[in-house]
C-alpha cells in the first residue's frame, strides 16, 4: 500500500501542469525546510515576521528558508484537486492544522498542499496523521518515478 501511494504521488509530480520544474531533490528540501521553522507544513510563499516579539537570527533564517520559493512553490491554474481524490483517494484538503478545507489556499505551493493533505489522510501510517505533531521523518518515504533527467 505504501508503494502504491508514493507512486502516485509521484505521477503527481507529471500530471500537475506548470511551466516549473519540481525535482524529488526540490520538493524534498523545501518540506524540510518548512518543517524546520516550526514544525508545520504551512506551506506559504510568503512568511512575514512575527509582529509579537523580536526574532534572532537563527528564527529569522530558518522563516526565510521555510518560505516556498522554488520550482516546487507553483499554483497550477486548474483543478487538480479531483486528481488527487480520485488517482491516491484523498478526501479533502486541510489547512495546516489539519481542518478539512473546500478549496486550495492562493498563498500556499500546491506541492506542499498535496503532501500535507496525503499526511493527514493518513497516506503515511506508520508515521501518524496529526499536522501539528509531523514526523519529518515521513519526507524520506516519499519517492519518485522516472530518471533524474525527469521532472
Amino acid at each position: 500500500m505504501k508503494n502504491y501511494f508514493l507512486v502516485l504521488i509521484s505521477n503527481l509530480l507529471c500530471l500537475i501542469y506548470s511551466d516549473a520544474v519540481c525535482d524529488k531533490a526540490t520538493l524534498l528540501a523545501e518540506l524540510r525546510q518548512d518543517l524546520a521553522d516550526n514544525n508545520i507544513l504551512d506551506c506559504l510563499r510568503i512568511i512575514n515576521p512575527p509582529h509579537n516579539h523580536e526574532e534572532d537570527m537563527t528564527q529569522s533564517n530558518l522563516r526565510l528558508a521555510a518560505q516556498w520559493e522554488s520550482d516546487c512553490a507553483f499554483e497550477a491554474d486548474y483543478d487538480w484537486q479531483a486528481t488527487i481524490k480520485e488517482q491516491l483517494g484523498i478526501g479533502s484538503l486541510v489547512s495546516d492544522d489539519g481542518d478539512p478545507v473546500e478549496n486550495d489556499f492562493p498563498d500556499q505551493a500546491d506541492m506542499c498542499e498535496i503532501i500535507r493533505a496525503a499526511y493527514a489522510s493518513n497516506k503515511f501510517p506508520e508515521m501518524g496523521n496529526i499536522l501539528t505533531k509531523i514526523n519529518p521523518d515521513f519526507i524520506d518515504l516519499i519517492e519518485c518515478v522516472g530518471d533524474k533527467a525527469q521532472t
